[in-house]
């Protein structure tokens, strides 16, 4: 079965500079553009893992993570940022925080092994 990573971006560059390092025969990529598109997305479909951005419109990355963790504990979740923001992510929840700029091997050093952990 497919793995599914749901990357919360409204830079639609960065967005789809993110899906074509992810998606491959074994990882569907799915996108949303804000925190409240997000939790949408999280509530009909199957997503494996949350990519999000902290700024975003209307909520940020960090009270998007607070929402999705009190849906479901056990949703796996990387924030990533350009600012300082690794603190504040990880404490609501966020397995692991990427810091902007980051290059393809880091991204999916990072992702890949939450996709086929535990």
């Amino acid at each position: 079965m497919k793995k599914i990573i749901l990357i919360v971006e409204d830079d639609t560059l960065l967005a789809e500079v993110l899906k074509r390092y992810l998606a491959s025969e074994q990882v569907h990529v799915e996108r949303a553009e804000s925190g409240e598109e997000a939790l949408s997305v999280l509530s009909r479909k199957r997503i494996d893992l949350v990519l999000t951005d902290y700024t975003l419109p209307g909520m940020n990355g960090v009270l998007l993570t607070e929402a999705i963790k009190r849906l479901d504990g056990s949703f796996r979740i990387i924030g990533m940022s350009g600012q300082d923001v690794a603190e504040p992510f990880l404490k609501t929840g966020a397995d692991r925080f990427l810091k902007k700029p980051f290059g393809k091997q880091e991204i999916l050093k990072t992702v890949y092994p939450f996709l086929w952990s535990a």
